[in-house]
């Protein structure tokens, strides 16, 4: 079986702007960026003749999957990114950055800020996995966001797959895995 992973195109909003946000700025930032279109992009998909694709319900997942896929794409919101919220409601300014850095930092120590918490996310991304490996194609293609891609990676060689390994996954690149 091969599963092949790629990261949605990057998106047409960048990190800069203003230089401090309150939590509201930083919701509103989140918001906006949801929102915001893509660059397209060309992916090389490595030759294969990819049997299914999936793909976030995010709309810039979808874009990138209709660029890339000709068939039909299997939207599923179980593919979303780990949505990131302020950790503090206070009304204190800092740089974007940091607001994800300490959003991420909550996250992974199970902080209340966050509404999807960790044994939830993970939960979510085994059932992905478990409806990906009872399907009967052999070649499978993902469309999703860099934080959820690096989990499924993880998971993907748990259960028994080898492929590469990336931190932060560029956009738009492919990242091919086979079971052992």
């Amino acid at each position: 079986m091969k599963i092949g992973l790629i990261r949605h195109f990057t998106v047409n909003q960048s990190f800069s702007g203003k230089s401090l946000m309150t939590p509201d700025e930083y919701c509103q930032w989140l918001e906006d960026y949801d929102r915001a279109d893509i660059h397209q992009e060309t992916v090389n998909l490595d030759g294969v003749a990819w049997e299914r694709c999936y793909c976030s319900d995010a709309s810039r997942a979808i874009k990138t999957a209709q660029r890339i896929y000709p068939g039909e794409i299997n939207i599923r919101q179980n593919l979303r990114e780990l949505q990131i919220y302020p950790v503090s409601k206070n009304e204190i300014r800092l740089p974007l950055d940091l607001w994800v850095v300490l959003g991420r930092f909550a996250w992974l120590l199970d902080h209340p800020s966050q509404k999807e918490q960790r044994r939830e996310f993970k939960q979510r991304l085994s059932v992905f996995v478990d409806e990906l490996m009872s399907q009967k194609e052999q070649s499978m293609l993902v469309v999703s966001h860099g934080g959820f891609m690096y989990f499924l990676r993880q998971e993907l060689i748990r259960r028994g797959f080898s492929g590469p390994w990336f931190f932060i996954p560029p956009n738009g690149k492919l990242y091919i895995y086979e079971r052992r």
